[in-house]
């Protein structure tokens, strides 16, 4: 199993989260919750939380803080931000953390459970050697998780560079493009094509924050035709070019 530790100041929130989500299903067990960010971290020192969920503005010490010292102690662990503000700068420092994923609150059950799958699917993928379920469909059971859909996602994470198709993957799974387009969205919560754009998109923000490539070579690198389809697609995603996007959130030297 793998180990969260949930952080909100509302307990309210916990408790929520706690109920809403049946989380073996996802081989995840809660270690333990905290209600601000001193606590937690803390407490994540004792447990060593493979997975963190985190409210972002909390007493003490916010999201952002906790997940920045405790990446220090443990840079594997995966965090997950629950905010109620859709402020974008939120979400830049969350990239410029490595953040997995940033949800707004309130918090939909079909979302936190995509995003916990996608989560699993990550750390299953990292960690080959525990004793996991070889069949996250069994694993997920409530959700019906084809074993496709964790294979496929494995695969978009290792090889979004190339030119990947609904209908590529399709081929090299075996399945009918239109049977794959419904069960992935059926799945994921999202479409084939916006959870590929997505991983394009997370990998291109590190090319942009730590590297000096251009945007012809961060396109070309993350799987995009050419520098133009790569700026539309940023700017959908990100309301604002990767030019404006690297140079408000460029990493200095010795910044975490």
């Amino acid at each position: 199993m793998y180990k969260a530790l949930i952080v909100d100041d509302e307990k309210w929130v916990i408790n929520s989260l706690l109920r809403c989500v049946d989380w073996s299903n996802f081989f995840i067990e809660i270690a333990s919750t905290a209600t601000d960010g001193i606590e937690a971290y803390s407490l994540a020192q004792e447990i060593k939380p493979d997975i963190i969920i985190t409210d972002l503005r909390m007493p003490g010490m916010d999201g952002l803080e906790l997940i920045r010292r405790y990446k220090l102690v443990n840079p594997d662990v995966l965090t997950i931000i629950l905010s109620g503000y859709d402020v974008f700068s939120y979400a830049q420092q969350a990239l410029r953390l490595n953040v997995f994923d940033y949800l707004l609150k309130p918090i939909d059950k079909s979302n936190i459970e995509s995003v916990l799958l996608r989560a699993v699917s990550q750390l299953n993928s990292k960690n080959s050697n525990t004793q996991i379920p070889a069949n996250i469909s069994t694993a997920l059971n409530d959700k019906k998780v084809n074993t496709y859909i964790s294979e496929i996602v494995d695969y978009i994470n290792d090889y979004y560079q190339d030119d990947l198709t609904l209908g590529t993957v399709a081929e090299k799974f075996h399945l009918n493009p239109s049977y794959l387009s419904d069960l992935f969205s059926k799945s994921m919560g999202m479409t084939f094509s916006n959870y590929l754009t997505g991983v394009r998109i997370e990998k291109a923000t590190q090319f942009l924050l730590y590297t000096d490539y251009s945007l012809e070579t961060i396109a070309e690198k993350t799987g995009f035709n050419n520098y133009r389809q790569f700026i539309r697609a940023f700017k959908r995603m990100c309301s604002e070019t990767p030019s404006e996007f690297r140079n408000k959130n460029r990493k200095e030297d010795g910044d975490i």
